[in-house]
């Protein structure tokens, strides 16, 4: 059986992210990509290994929010 292929568009739409973002990182090869013809394909198992080494088990504070009062003083 031949694996699931997704062209950048499509997996930026899944992902929620801009075209370019993708584009991007098979360029710096973070993600795996194959090119046919004028086309590039992204195997779902190379997708799945990128997500992979985004997990973790501790929360990230994605911004900075305000601390507590009592830790300035």
């Amino acid at each position: 059986m031949i694996e699931k292929h997704y062209s950048p568009a499509e997996l930026a739409r899944i992902l929620s992210v801009d075209r370019k973002t993708i584009y991007n990182r098979i360029a710096d090869g973070a993600l795996e990509a194959i090119a046919f013809g004028d086309r590039w394909l992204i195997p779902e198992s190379a997708i799945q290994r990128v997500l992979d080494q985004g997990r973790t088990n501790r929360p990230k504070r994605l911004r900075p929010g305000p601390q507590p009062i009592a830790a300035s003083l």
